[in-house]
């Protein structure tokens, strides 16, 4: 795929999307859906048969930051591959992230571009739905620091 073959495949996606700004995931590489933001990366000189997806999943601003993190990365060690999606962290915006690479092909077209987009706003919202008690038993299942200075 080259860049203009791209930016014609974000037009189209973000119509079947029913984005206001058809021209905006071309232009800009970010698009939200189901109040999930999203940035695409395509370079066709680096890689011209991948693009690369960040969905944003939660800032981590909150006392559960070390807990989210250990979560997350319990989740790479399950499904530890680029296609199903990695956690990952952007520490410029204190944010964790999915990170998915979606390898394209000629025949790669824009209703399976919104599809994996779709899917994976899906995918973060059910997993930002289930951290609460994901951390309530990670919680359970360790000593504090607190417990592990009074123990020993």
């Amino acid at each position: 795929m080259n860049e203009e073959k791209f930016i014609q495949l974000c037009m189209d996606t973000s119509f079947l999307l029913a984005q206001e700004d058809v021209e905006s995931l071309g232009k800009y590489g970010k698009i939200t859906i189901l109040n999930s933001a999203m940035t695409i990366f395509f370079d066709e000189e680096i890689d011209s048969k991948e693009i690369v997806l960040y969905v944003d999943i939660v800032p981590l601003n909150n006392t559960d930051r070390e807990s989210i993190l250990s979560i997350l990365m319990g989740m790479n060690l399950l499904n530890n591959h680029a296609l199903l999606g990695v956690c990952a962290f952007d520490p410029i915006r204190n944010t964790a992230v999915l990170k998915k690479t979606i390898p394209i092909s000629s025949a790669f077209s824009s209703n399976q571009f919104a599809m994996i987009l779709v899917d994976s706003a899906t995918y973060v919202q059910q997993l930002c739905a289930q951290l609460p008690d994901l951390i309530s038993n990670l919680k359970r299942s360790f000593p504090s620091k607190n417990q592990i200075l009074q123990s020993a």
